[in-house]
């Protein structure tokens, strides 16, 4: 398990935040430090998203952070969010070396991992279906498993809710209540957050 108090997640906004802290506050009594990149949109490059992303990297690295952990939305993005997530990683590498002069040493003291959801958060929550059940005033009791990766997360969550889905209250509430085991077993691209965490 890495060291969450000397870890950096760069999120893309609120939503996200709220929701690592409570469920990795629940898990392992712990949550990393986190910063807004905000610079996502299925039209933001994975070197447009490095530009940002690396100047955090950067600041809190030459700081305390010893991690550091991408997670963002592949949306409508076309090709394979693995693929995307291993070009981020090569961009954000070559800028570390290049623009903030960060040697050899310095990066293989450095983890550095990319998690694209498929297609967005939502999809996570959906990943485990048995989880946000126990918010019964939340979630019908007859919605289903199965595999949503790739598929409109927010469109299959606000289908098996009882009420309007508000992104800001409810996807922190129903993250809280996943199991990564479950989860990761129904999404490859949850799978790869939580291997990211070990």
């Amino acid at each position: 398990m890495i060291e969450l108090t000397r870890t950096l997640f760069l999120i893309d906004g609120p939503t996200e935040r709220e929701s690592f802290k409570n469920k990795l506050q629940k898990e392992y009594k712990s949550y990393p430090e986190m910063a807004h990149v905000n610079c996502n949109g299925e039209d933001v490059s994975a070197h447009g998203y490095a530009i940002k992303a690396t100047s955090f990297i950067s600041h809190h690295f030459r700081k305390r952070c010893k991690c550091f952990i991408c997670i963002l939305d592949y949306e409508g993005r076309k090709g394979k969010p693995l693929v995307f997530a291993e070009e981020i990683k090569k961009e954000i590498t070559r800028m570390l070396r290049d623009q903030y002069k960060l040697n050899d040493a310095q990066l293989l003291d450095m983890r550095l991992e990319v998690c694209v959801a498929d297609k967005t958060f939502e999809n996570w929550i959906v990943a485990d279906i048995e989880g946000i059940k126990i918010r019964s005033q939340l979630i019908k009791s007859e919605a289903e498993q199965k595999l949503y990766d790739g598929k409109k997360g927010e469109t299959i969550l606000k289908g098996i809710m009882k009420t309007p889905y508000s992104k800001v209250i409810h996807a922190p509430m129903l993250f809280k209540a996943i199991s990564f085991r479950r989860a990761a077993s129904n999404s490859p691209s949850f799978n790869t957050f939580v291997l990211a965490l070990r």
